[in-house]
């Protein structure tokens, strides 16, 4: 039996530093599993708090995050993200169950992007490719 091909997103995070705030333990993991099998390094936090400590000097490539997190909200994380210079254009891409005009109003108010739940990891996956290659490229 030949060896099976590699998946299109096999080793496209490659490199990159990914931060995943989501409080639903299941989907944190899920998250963190398949970015993980994408070539990604990969901070997993369940709260505000927990994103906040890592991302204190980690170099971060892309921030993914629920619309609603515990401990602290995600407009005073995103407010604490960007006051820092190493993070000002770090993109920051919003998962949401909420209604695709609530996801769009999202977007255009604090986020790079917003994907609706179910997410499709294939169309996650490229998000972070189109949004997070240029800002790496400047870092590295």
């Amino acid at each position: 039996m030949p060896p099976t091909s590699p998946t299109p997103t096999m080793h496209a995070l490659a490199g990159l530093r990914v931060l995943i705030l989501e409080n639903n333990e299941d989907c944190l993991e899920m998250f963190a599993i398949y970015l993980r099998s994408c070539g990604a390094h990969v901070a997993a936090a369940q709260n505000v708090v927990e994103a906040l400590g890592y991302a204190n000097g980690q170099r971060i490539d892309a921030i993914l995050t629920d619309v609603s997190v515990l401990r602290g909200s995600v407009a005073h994380f995103l407010r604490d993200v960007r006051e820092a210079p190493e993070y000002k254009d770090t993109p920051v891409i919003a998962v949401t169950g909420w209604t695709r005009e609530d996801a769009t109003r999202l977007a255009q108010a604090s986020f790079s992007e917003c994907i609706q739940k179910p997410v499709d990891m294939d169309v996650l996956v490229a998000t972070i490719v189109r949004l997070a290659q240029p800002n790496a490229a400047q870092v590295s």
